[in-house]
């Protein structure tokens, strides 16, 4: 969520990926999931992940 122009707004992103176990992931699926969490970082947008299995959003 972040606060802007007066109002929260939730910006929501999914990718899927084949599998919740990031070892099982391809490195370029890995890669993405890292750039991600340094774009978000970056413009002060939390980042998170969740999985069908264990949602936590």
């Amino acid at each position: 969520m972040k606060h802007e122009d007066g109002e929260d707004r939730i910006y929501m992103i999914r990718e899927t990926k084949s599998t919740a176990d990031p070892r099982l992931l391809r490195p370029d699926e890995r890669a993405k999931i890292t750039s991600a969490q340094g774009h978000f970082k970056a413009i002060g947008v939390d980042y998170a992940k969740s999985s069908p299995d264990r949602w936590e959003i």
